[in-house]
């Protein structure tokens, strides 16, 4: 009795760290999940930009005009740049699924 409890709780801890190992692989970050958030926080930023200055106003000194500027000119790149580089895989990802001829059949 003792040892089929013994056995079943062994099989239970090695069950739980499967799922332990399922949930961290379900919880990492892809690159392109990354990249998505980035794109979203550079075109978000680009359009806060000309609202913010409505209500904040003009720059007060040169310091802030310089700051101001170069976000505006980081986010539109970055931007920009991220937009790209996903068009450019999404291009690649479409053009490399039709030139695959693993799926091909064969003639024997």
């Amino acid at each position: 009795m003792s040892s089929e409890i013994l056995t079943l709780t062994i099989r239970i801890e090695a069950m739980s760290d499967k799922l332990q190992d399922t949930d961290q692989a379900e919880e990492e970050m892809r690159t392109e999940e990354i990249l998505g958030w980035v794109e979203f926080g550079c075109w978000t930023a680009v359009v806060l930009i000309p609202i913010l200055y409505y209500v904040n106003g003009p720059s007060v000194s040169t310091d802030q005009f310089v700051v101001r500027s170069a976000l505006t000119v980081i986010a539109i790149i970055g931007g920009c740049l991220t937009t790209g580089s996903r068009l450019i895989r999404k291009r690649r990802g479409n053009t490399s699924t039709i030139n695959r001829t693993d799926d091909e059949p064969t003639s024997d």
